[in-house]
């Protein structure tokens, strides 16, 4: 199955108390005079945010650089507000802060502001962001990598450059930087940009990224243990990394943590049921391959559905065979054979709901009861009675002929 595994741009930089700054000079940067500065009048706003909002007037780079991601990312109380962020990045930009360049770069990349997308414009700011920073080894690591990531794939009017790509990577790596960490273990596990394959390397450096809560490195090391690539296969030790990037929203580890359920294997016992919520899971997330997924382990249920009988508490019986579908609670029977999954949390484990009276059942239940049932089969001797006449069922007060009825006897009996 087709992972996260390709090479994504890198988003903004987390809220950072320091930054990188540059030595460059205001007339470099190429952008306009904010027309206007939009400030936070409401009460709402943090002390913090007050404070650093009065240096900021003053022409503190750093505050200025603070006010505007709290405006970019609604925190300290702030409401959120793209133009106002820009705003104060372009005039903590012009001070040569690296930082603020780079939101401001990001801002064409990701064509957010009111400015249009432009990975060329974006490239280029970027760029000259290391041009003007003297210590490579100090520089905006986030540029490093957002440059890297052009160089190596040919983006934003560049060459491919993969040699370039990984220098660039490793220098955004030295500073710990997760995304960095990320895209060098892709290429050490493709061979690509590098002299030669190396897994050991990769898997070191995607946790290294996991550890920082990077969802991808996290997604890609659990596929790692799932395949058995560069460490013994255990995919308990899967499920683990890939669950923690499933929960930061990435259907790719959504997806893998189903295949481990659907195929069982060291660390972890095969659980279709498990690997149908997973699947739909990634389905809701937006990776359509799990839509077969689903229906094919969908299509496994039923048959064994169909084959098993459901043991209810209290030792009631009742069987879902091929020629008559009932619902265990109250044996209305149902046509379509179809079964409808329901959540109330996204990680919550799914109900089956039968399609016509509506009695939901969650999976673990269903599938323990199955397991009775067959468990019982194989202990139990069973005995025909036959009695002529007709009968009631106790619970649903339908009428059957006696006849036709089985009752069940223990051998001790």
């Amino acid at each position: 199955m087709n992972q996260q595994e390709q090479y994504q741009p890198e988003a903004e930089p987390e809220h950072q108390v320091m930054s990188c700054t540059a030595t460059m000079d205001s007339n470099n940067v190429t952008t306009t005079a904010p027309t206007s500065t939009t400030t936070m009048t409401t009460t709402t706003t943090t002390p913090e945010f007050q404070h650093w909002l009065a240096q900021a007037h003053d022409g503190d780079a750093n505050a200025q650089y603070r006010i505007g991601t709290c405006y970019l990312q609604g925190h300290e109380g702030c409401q959120l507000d793209e133009q106002a962020a820009l705003e104060w990045f372009q005039k903590a930009a012009a001070q040569g802060h690296a930082n603020a360049q780079y939101q401001y770069g990001w801002c064409y990349e990701a064509g957010t502001a009111g400015l249009p997308k432009d990975r060329c414009k974006a490239v280029a700011i970027m760029s000259e962001i290391l041009t003007h920073t003297a210590d490579s080894t100090t520089a905006c690591p986030h540029a490093q990598c957002y440059l890297g990531w052009c160089h190596f794939n040919g983006e934003g009017g560049l060459p491919v450059n993969q040699a370039e790509g990984v220098r660039l990577f490793q220098l955004a790596v030295d500073q710990g930087l997760s995304e960095a960490q990320f895209h060098l273990a892709n290429c050490y596990r493709e061979g690509q940009g590098v002299p030669k394959k190396d897994l050991p390397k990769a898997i070191r450096l995607y946790q290294a990224a996991a550890q920082q809560q990077h969802a991808g490195a996290q997604n890609n090391l659990g596929n790692r243990y799932y395949h058995g690539q560069g460490v013994e296969r255990h995919l308990g030790k899967a499920v683990a990394w890939c669950t923690k990037a499933a929960r930061q929203g990435n259907e790719y580890g959504m997806a893998t943590v189903g295949e481990c359920y659907r195929d069982g294997g060291p660390g972890l016992e095969q659980d279709l049921y498990e690997a149908v919520t997973w699947f739909q899971m990634a389905l809701e997330a937006g990776y359509e391959p799990a839509a077969d997924e689903i229906c094919q382990l969908q299509q496994k249920l039923r048959r064994r559905l169909q084959r098993l009988p459901v043991v209810r508490n209290k030792g009631q019986l009742a069987l879902l065979s091929a020629g008559q579908e009932e619902c265990p609670c109250c044996f209305e029977p149902f046509s379509d054979t179809t079964m409808t999954m329901a959540t109330e949390q996204p990680f919550d484990r799914p109900r089956i709901m039968l399609p016509s009276c509506g009695h939901c059942y969650c999976m673990e239940c269903l599938h323990s009861m199955c397991k009775m049932a067959a468990q019982q089969q194989d202990q139990q001797q069973q005995r025909i009675i036959k009695q002529p006449g007709v009968g009631n069922c106790a619970m649903c007060r339908r009428q059957f002929r006696l006849k036709n009825v089985k009752r069940v006897v223990s051998s001790s009996s």
